[in-house]
């Protein structure tokens, strides 16, 4: 190879061929062998004369030699005249047409994704109601901070989702909190106005609703407050294949009306009785009951524990409350506690139901009650206690409140997709006559509009100030006239438009609670 190698560089060509022929060496563009010693093609003055000799070499006849580019050339013209198309250029125009489309998807995309003005005021005033704990939530869940606008988008999006699609299309981290903003947003009639949130297509009433699967109170515990009978309607569907599979209770402590009702696995119930409650009212443990104020019955639900009693509960059976995080257990519920000098009074409290604030913040039950109850279906069981803060029952029944004090229990509702109610048929003297509720301005009667058009004709023609305009309606009047002539006539109607606009709202609102589809509205 260097031998070949040193005769090209001189030139001596003939000689080169005969020994290349003899060594059967063919060189290649980048040198004389596929393992290369130096590229030979530099001893050529073109790359024809370089070909030409490689040719020679292998004995393929001199006028076949074309150049890389001259067969490209050949090819294409070949191609050109029966009218075909090379496969790159084919794979191009492929390319090119579905760059193309990206970039329109893209684009769409980008549109879609813009918040628009009144899109951000409405989200920004709704996300400022949630609770610090709610945006962090969210915050976590979307991985950005609630002040920008990607944060106010993912809000939008899933606030669309769950209005189309239901509850179980938004997760279910975030799902109660969507939820109030979903139901913000149909609330102000958004569906009749599109533009706020999205395309006219992506907001309209759901063809399906998702709604919590409610249980029928039992008869005999009617005398709950509501707070206690929301709570057995959500809880015990979400807890009845449990409870019938481990034949456990489940209890409603209702702080409200001082009364426990204890529900067999069936969901009927066992038994119902007065009992005490703490002293002071709240829904927090605190723990240290030397202080009046601390002598809390808590709120939840909650998993008690039987266990028996020390001998300040003449080791009779307690149950127990929970702090999983400290590892410490409360005694929370046992018979009534009569080494006290209140003693009297507790027992009074017990038989009239009145008074029965008076325990250190355990529950104190009846020893009827307490031998009634099996434990083995206490224990491990589950038990709701109503708040006292009556507004915070829907916290409380979804464990959205601090567990800091005591481990409460989160249970997922039982839920239902059923069809979304229709609209209901309104005559024009249903949907106008109906002034109080709609708040729309009372109907005269006829002779009172009448009435009303006299003193206002009396008005006019006496009053002195008859303003600029008055029997002056002619060709004769000064350009600054009119102009505030016609500034006036357009404040005037953006004056009536504002109060049509108004009552169109309120009417469009009071369909979108009925149930009425984007049509109706319409």
């Amino acid at each position: 190879e260097k031998v070949l190698a040193e005769m090209i560089n001189d030139n001596d060509i003939e000689n080169a061929l005969d020994y290349a022929r003899l060594k059967q060496i063919v060189p290649t563009r980048a040198g004389l062998t596929p393992h290369g010693i130096e590229n030979i093609e530099k001893a050529f003055s073109t790359e024809k004369e370089f070909l030409k000799f490689k040719a020679e070499i292998k004995g393929t006849p001199i006028d076949e030699v074309e150049t890389y580019e001259e067969s490209m050339a050949r090819i294409t013209a070949k191609m050109e005249e029966e009218g075909r198309e090379s496969e790159y250029e084919k794979a191009a125009k492929e390319l090119a047409a579905t760059k193309a489309k990206i970039a329109e998807l893209e684009k769409k995309k980008a549109e879609e994704a813009i918040l628009t003005p009144p899109q951000q005021k409405i989200l920004e005033k709704e996300v400022d109601k949630l609770s610090d704990s709610e945006i962090a939530t969210l915050e976590q869940h979307y991985g950005v901070d609630n002040y920008s606008l990607t944060f106010l988008k993912k809000v939008r999006e899933d606030a669309i989702k769950y209005i189309n699609d239901g509850a179980e299309a938004v997760d279910k981290a975030v799902r109660s909190i969507i939820s109030k903003i979903a139901a913000a947003i149909l609330s102000v009639a958004i569906v009749f106005n599109p533009n706020y949130m999205s395309d006219a297509s992506a907001v309209v009433l759901p063809q399906v609703v998702t709604q919590v699967v409610q249980a029928e109170v039992p008869t005999e515990a009617k005398g709950m407050s509501e707070s206690g009978k929301k709570a057995y309607a959500t809880l015990y569907p979400a807890l009845k294949q449990e409870l019938q599979k481990n034949n456990k209770y489940f209890t409603v402590v209702d702080k409200p009306t001082s009364k426990v009702y204890v529900f067999n696995p069936d969901g009927s119930l066992m038994i119902q009785s007065t009992v005490l409650l703490g002293k002071a009212f709240g829904d927090t443990y605190v723990g240290k009951t030397d202080f009046n104020g601390n002598r809390i019955t808590p709120a939840g639900l909650f998993k008690p524990k039987a266990e028996k009693g020390s001998a300040t509960y003449d080791g009779k059976t307690v149950y127990t409350l929970e702090n999983v995080k400290e590892d410490w257990n409360a005694v929370f519920m046992h018979t009534v506690y009569l080494k006290e000098s209140d003693a009297k009074d507790r027992l009074q409290a017990l038989e009239t139901g009145e008074g029965t604030r008076l325990s250190y913040g355990c529950i104190n039950g009846p020893t009827g009650l307490m031998e009634k109850i099996d434990n083995e279906s206490m224990n491990e069981s589950h038990m709701f206690i109503v708040p006292d803060n009556q507004a915070a029952t829907d916290d409380y029944i979804a464990n959205r409140v601090s567990n800091e004090d005591l481990t409460r229990e989160t249970v997922k509702p039982v839920t239902k997709k059923v069809p979304a109610p229709r609209a209901k048929t309104m005559t024009e003297q249903e949907m106008f006559g109906r002034e109080e509720e709609l708040a729309l301005a009372p109907r005269k009667t006829q002779a009172e509009i009448n009435r009303d058009r006299q003193q206002a004709r009396k008005a006019a023609a006496t009053s002195k100030d008859k303003g600029i305009f008055f029997g002056n309606f002619t060709g004769e009047m000064s350009e600054s006239d009119k102009k505030a002539m016609r500034q006036e006539i357009r404040e005037e109607k953006i004056i009536q438009k504002g109060v049509i606009s108004r009552k169109i709202s309120t009417i469009v609102k009071k369909i979108a609670s009925v149930g009425g589809d984007i049509e109706t509205q319409k």
